[in-house]
């Protein structure tokens, strides 16, 4: 992943992109995001243009399948989406097509790299 890369999520969940540090729990990207690519800074945005983009780095990433996500604890699928683990599964299954109990899932713990103006 290089430092000028943009990355996505659909909408600022749960307002976590105002945080320091969040979780995110989404399917895994198709390119997957290596140990050595951990802590490079980049940036995030909405989709949806309901928070400004912001400088993170991936300080870890747990990888779990979609059948795996339900049984999250629910103080996890709740910090990330405001949702229990059933709900967060739901959502997830309904915006995805082709999604299997084996599609690869992934909770991205987020730093917020601080500005200096």
């Amino acid at each position: 992943m290089s430092t000028n890369q943009r990355r996505f999520i659909a909408t600022n969940f749960n307002g976590k992109l105002a945080s320091d540090g969040f979780i995110h729990i989404d399917l895994a990207p198709a390119q997957p995001i290596h140990e050595r690519d951990l802590q490079t800074p980049f940036e995030l945005a909405t989709r949806d243009g309901s928070h400004p983009p912001i400088q993170v780095q991936i300080i870890d990433i747990a990888r779990l399948t979609f059948r795996e996500l339900s049984n999250l604890p629910k103080c996890l699928t709740w910090c990330s989406h405001a949702l229990d683990p059933v709900e967060l599964a739901t959502r997830i299954a309904n915006q995805h097509k082709n999604i299997t109990a084996q599609t690869e899932c992934a909770i991205f713990f987020y730093q917020k790299i601080k500005t200096t103006s």
